[in-house]
């Protein structure tokens, strides 16, 4: 059964930390999988950075980011795969594969769980359509 992969960034959050500027903190993005008949699994999730593992000196400078760049940062984790291979391993029907998508919980309730992890300081939450590699092209 060929599948087909699509990752859509749907906000980016950034925060100025130590000797950061403008250093991403979180991404929410949706991942579709789709199979050869057109059904797909669409998660959501929201990948938080450690910013104390960041290197000052390979930092990439945020209106530098691509879209690429940042998705191959959230694909780094290997959750993301494991979740949807487990989930076709399970051969599901088409009608279960909808029926999962209904019921997937949307991110906004899982960001209220979530405490930012650097207190005192302030993050900004960037809309799809501000992000770098989306803006330069208009400019």
């Amino acid at each position: 059964m060929p599948l087909t992969h699509t990752m859509q960034i749907d906000r980016l959050e950034k925060i100025n930390s130590g000797e950061l500027f403008n250093a991403v903190l979180r991404v929410v993005w949706t991942r579709t999988t789709a199979k050869d008949n057109g059904v797909s699994l669409k998660t959501q999730g929201l990948t938080i950075f450690n910013q104390s593992k960041i290197d000052p000196n390979s930092f990439i400078p945020y209106e530098s980011l691509t879209e690429a760049k940042v998705i191959e940062w959230v694909m780094a984790d290997p959750q993301i795969t494991e979740i949807e291979e487990l989930v076709f391993s399970m051969n599901p029907t088409d009608a279960q594969l909808i029926e999962c998508n209904a019921s997937y919980p949307q991110i906004e309730r899982l960001e209220t769980i979530i405490v930012n992890p650097f207190p005192g300081q302030e993050t900004v939450r960037v809309s799809s359509e501000s992000f770098p590699w989306n803006t330069a092209s208009r400019g």
